[in-house]
């Protein structure tokens, strides 16, 4: 994720090898140089807090520090000294750039939303926790800056996250964007792991949308996994088309309904799942 898109930093570059180790205290879980290596190999920044006192300097793990200091509401005390601290700067270096850079002071990274980036690139923490923190990064700038928005979204989406796919559906259609909604309700349908319920979401917004066929398979995606929601919805999409194809096509799904139901009106049959309180999860008939 390009750092740049969301700071922008004017300093000169701090350079790590000017810190002297021998007067530094390294507080991480690994060693540094394993922490920033596993950050660069997984397409990370890596984030370093520096302290220092009046006799020593301490290195720590940004993410590791930064989520204590939000955990204890700010207060902001070396962990090795329980001291309060008076100033941090917080540098960032990547792979392509290795040479560290002042990214953030105190007064910066102790302003929400400003920490979120920096708990993103810790590569320890699961993806999908990863995903919230930049998710709620981006929706902070919905009101004062919709394309930051929607770049931090579309950065996240292509990286797997279903919320931000349809956070970009929405955000779109809200924009009057038909032809990139539409973009992002396929690329959810296209998904492998896509939940029951989110074939529903995409088949109602491609009805929305005008594309009755996409739905159409949005619909049967959830009709093939025993969905009786998305089973009575093909078919009385089905029963009102036209030819042998369509009646014989109709005759196959209805052979998945419930043996009481197969002759019945669907109008009927979706009443009764209404009247059970069946929804959009299920996979299977009670």
């Amino acid at each position: 994720m390009n750092i740049s898109n969301y700071f922008i930093t004017n300093q000169d570059p701090l350079v790590f090898k000017d810190l002297d180790l021998e007067q530094t205290e390294i507080y991480t879980q690994e060693s540094f140089e394993t922490l920033q290596s596993q950050r660069f190999k997984a397409g990370a920044y890596c984030f370093v807090c520096i302290i220092a006192d009046d006799t020593k300097t301490y290195l720590f793990d940004a993410s590791q520090f930064i989520e204590n200091c939000v955990r204890d509401h700010q207060v902001i005390k070396n962990p090795l000294t329980r001291q309060p601290v008076r100033d941090l700067k917080v540098l960032v270096s990547s792979k392509d750039s290795p040479e560290f850079k002042l990214f953030m002071t105190r007064e910066q990274v102790t302003m929400p939303p400003n920490h979120l980036p920096i708990l993103w690139n810790d590569t320890s923490k699961p993806l999908e926790k990863r995903f919230h923190y930049m998710l709620t990064y981006g929706k902070h700038f919905e009101t004062s800056d919709i394309e930051k928005t929607l770049q931090i979204y579309q950065e996240v989406a292509e990286l797997g996250s279903t919320e931000a796919m349809i956070r970009l559906v929405e955000k779109y259609k809200s924009l009057g964007k038909r032809d990139e909604a539409l973009k992002w309700l396929e690329h959810l349908l296209g998904q492998k792991a896509i939940a029951t319920e989110d074939l529903f979401y995409c088949a109602h917004n491609l009805e929305d949308l005008g594309e009755d066929q996409k739905a159409l398979k949005a619909y049967k995606g959830a009709a093939e996994r025993k969905n009786m929601i998305g089973l009575g919805e093909v078919i009385q999409r089905l029963e009102g088309a036209d030819g042998e194809e369509a009646a014989a096509e109709v005759a196959r799904w209805r052979q998945e309904l419930p043996v009481q139901w197969r002759d019945m009106p669907m109008e009927l049959f979706c009443d009764h799942l209404a009247a059970i309180e069946y929804d959009y999860t299920r996979e299977c008939y009670p």
